[in-house]
């Protein structure tokens, strides 16, 4: 019976507050549009947090990667985090075949990118050979990157489009394969597209191009020359991702990886002291000792660490 009164009551409220909105249309639309504001604000934030923190990778078992991350001092030309030389890399990968399926790795560096005599700012992604089967992606279009695309420094100028990319600049249009982009002013042949909803393993940066890592001298430009360097050990660039086996679990991995990493160590040790003092090369030791490695969490990618 309560509720039955009640609808009257509701009913005249709701042609009262009409009326008052006819009769004030000024601030009618400022509430329409601050309505739609606030809810378009609060539908992109959640947007946001939804791909960067909610959501998992949309690559092959995502619970299975991790993070390679460095835990300790360092003395080299990068203190960021999680970043790793390319020879660390390969001496990383040769070594943990018992512990991870595959190890991929990844930088993100911003290039001058050209298509038809226009230029723009955006990330390129460079990744090793194996880094789009190793997250089980394949293409929309053309083919992605292989082992044998990242063998020989600066000898493979090819490059995959993110399916986005694709789809703003070129209209998803299957002819650009084969076709000539420039990368700060290097021209890449386009062998293919990367397949819808994949843009990388951070979420937080829009890629539009990904190409070998080893061409890496060819584009870098300015600092990036002169800091990251492809062939020296202490210029740390990459991102490094693993792929656990079977059975093993993060724990085991990191406890696995430790000598590895020790002999890493030791071998730059004996390659760093050599040109300095005693005082010097105590404290370089003891930096360097103090080193480990981190196998974090990576299925939702670089921004997860």
């Amino acid at each position: 019976m309560a509720s039955e009164l009640q609808m009257p009551i509701v009913m005249m409220d709701l042609r009262y507050a009409l009326r008052t909105l006819r009769k004030s249309p000024g601030f009618t639309a400022t509430a329409i549009l601050t309505l739609a504001l606030g809810i378009g604000s609060s539908a992109a934030i959640f947007t946001l947090l939804d791909q960067v923190s909610l959501r998992q990778l949309p690559v092959k078992d995502p619970n299975r990667l991790v993070l390679l991350d460095w835990d300790g001092d360092w003395r080299g030309s990068n203190t960021g985090y999680s970043v790793w030389s390319y020879p660390w890399y390969e001496d990383l990968e040769e070594q943990t075949g018992e512990i991870f399926e595959d190890l991929i790795g990844r930088a993100s560096i911003p290039m001058a990118i050209g298509v038809s005599g226009e230029a723009e700012q955006a990330d390129v992604v460079l990744v090793t050979g194996n880094y789009f089967r190793t997250l089980g992606i394949g293409a929309a279009a053309g083919r992605v990157l292989q082992e044998g695309d990242n063998e020989i420094p600066d000898a493979h100028p090819v490059a995959v489009l993110t399916h986005e990319y694709w789809q703003d600049r070129f209209g998803g249009e299957r002819d650009v394969i084969g076709e000539t982009i420039l990368l700060n002013q290097n021209p890449f042949e386009i062998i293919g597209v990367s397949q819808e909803n994949f843009r990388g393993i951070d979420l937080a940066t829009r890629p539009k191009v990904f190409i070998p890592a080893l061409m890496k001298n060819t584009v870098s430009v300015g600092f990036q020359r002169q800091i990251y360097q492809l062939d020296n050990r202490r210029s740390r660039w990459m991102n490094v991702f693993a792929r656990l086996r079977d059975g093993m679990s993060r724990e085991q991995a990191q406890a696995a990886i430790a000598p590895i990493m020790q002999a890493g160590l030791e071998y730059d040790l004996a390659t760093d002291l050599s040109n300095m003092d005693e005082r010097g090369r105590e404290s370089y030791r003891q930096a360097r000792w103090s080193q480990a490695v981190d196998a974090t969490p990576g299925a939702k990618g670089e921004r997860e660490a």
